[in-house]
């Protein structure tokens, strides 16, 4: 079953809940926007983070709540709207011009591109010389921007109303005595929308079926400096194979020892995916730590095959035992890696490039493809194109000293340079800035 919250408008919200019952897989949840509670935008939002846990996905019934969603990150969940098509605009001139008695030859719409409403014109054998279009897309939509473009035209007499695609815009209008049709979603394009919908299900169902396999190795039997004997070590490994048990039962997984003193845990994509919450974080590790006092490595890997999922998870595996943090990575089967994940710091990156100057670079420096597209994503996400040893210390998890070896190793190969020092505070050392020159 999927969870479907539809947000938008009262009258709309009812009529998609309407349709939703034609689809038997789909289980749609009402959350209209009310009247006066401010912004419709800015109850999106808010509807949006308070139902995240109990929906799959959000049906809004008009694209402008959608493109916020998108630009804000709000949400990691599917986002659907209904498209507002060309055809829509048939009924609109239609109500305008027969219910109305408005010439809809002079008037102002916004919501649909020139192409859409020429060619509905064109086919209506009606003039188009005089009408009026709002170019600003949804997609960077202003609510004064709408309102001020339709209400201007009708005061200076140049137009005899007004067509919107956007309800707060069509409120407005009223308020201001200018007549005006929305333009609603026909029931068609609803019922694609649907359609659709079932088709990302189907998708979604087939990649959380995927099998996963995870490889955990023990990187210190103590967290103390205690040196423990062969027996202790042994009665850890049995304590940490029993809580792995404890898991899989948890989780719907099967927990596999090696000879090498490693786990192989064998997960669907789909479990994996909420226990980690779209791989940001991995309890495991810390729940191991303080309950075991045991400190683990954990590789991810992802592929068509068990084999290409165990060799990415291996790989994934030698990435965590390079950090100095306890952490996980993930590989999958386009040889992404997303890690390190512990907290929700974790980056995103390629262990291949064809990129050619990155393969000079990586000859250059001795260093791999994997740890130059690192360094690059991180200064993404510091948003700036300058950084210190101790931001890639921090990001790397790695030490100060090994830190300083790659930036030494950059300067080198004449792919980074010093542009400056920082004073970290009112004590410390200043620290050196370097910048990439790739």
């Amino acid at each position: 079953m999927f969870r479907l919250s539809i947000i938008g408008p009262q009258d709309l919200v009812d009529k998609s809940y309407k349709i939703a019952q034609e689809f038997n897989v789909i289980k749609p949840l009402k959350l209209p926007y009310k009247e006066k509670l401010g912004s419709n935008l800015d109850q999106a939002v808010e509807l949006v983070k308070e139902y995240e846990d109990q929906t799959d996905g959000y049906l809004f019934t008009g694209p402008i709540p959608y493109y916020r969603m998108i630009k804000d990150n709000v949400t990691k969940k599917y986002l659907f709207y209904y498209p507002i098509l060309g055809t829509a605009l048939y009924k609109a001139l239609f109500v305008m011009r027969v219910h109305k008695n408005i010439d809809v030859t002079n008037v102002s719409i916004d919501s649909l591109g020139e192409e859409d409403i020429y060619s509905n014109y064109k086919e209506l054998g009606l003039d188009y010389s005089h009408t009026y279009i709002n170019k600003t897309e949804l997609a960077e939509y202003s609510h004064n921007q709408y309102v001020n473009f339709h209400k201007k035209l009708y005061e200076s007499n140049k137009t005899c109303g007004a067509i919107t695609g956007v309800k707060s815009v069509y409120s407005a209008l009223k308020q201001y005595n200018i007549p005006v049709i929305r333009i609603i979603p026909t029931v068609y394009a609803m019922k694609r929308t649907f359609q659709f919908i079932l088709n990302v299900r189907e998708i979604n169902l087939a990649e959380s079926n995927q099998i996963i396999i995870q490889v955990i190795s023990i990187s210190r039997y103590s967290m103390s400096d205690k040196t423990l004997s062969a027996i202790e070590k042994k009665q850890k490994y049995l304590a940490l194979h029993q809580e792995l048990l404890n898991f899989s039962r948890n989780y719907l997984a099967s927990v596999l020892p090696t000879e090498d003193n490693e786990f192989i845990i064998l997960i669907t994509k789909g479990t994996l995916k909420d226990y980690t919450n779209n791989y940001t974080k991995i309890p495991m590790i810390d729940k191991i730590e303080k309950k075991l006092s045991i400190a683990i490595n954990v590789g991810i890997g992802m592929g068509t095959n068990a084999i290409e999922a165990e060799e990415n998870a291996r790989q994934a595996l030698d990435l965590a035992k390079e950090s100095k943090e306890r952490v996980a990575y993930l590989i999958n089967s386009k040889k992404e890696v997303i890690g390190p994940i512990r907290k929700g710091e974790d980056l995103k990156y390629n262990l291949k490039s064809n990129n050619k100057k990155l393969v000079k670079v990586s000859e250059k420096t001795n260093l791999s493809i994997t740890k130059l597209t690192q360094i690059k994503n991180i200064l993404e996400k510091l948003q700036r194109d300058n950084f210190t040893a101790q931001d890639l210390k921090k990001y790397l998890k790695v030490s100060l000293r090994t830190s300083n070896r790659t930036i030494n190793k950059l300067i080198k190969g004449d792919a980074c340079e010093k542009v400056g020092v920082e004073q970290p505070g009112d004590r410390g050392r200043p620290r050196n800035v370097y910048k990439l020159n790739f």
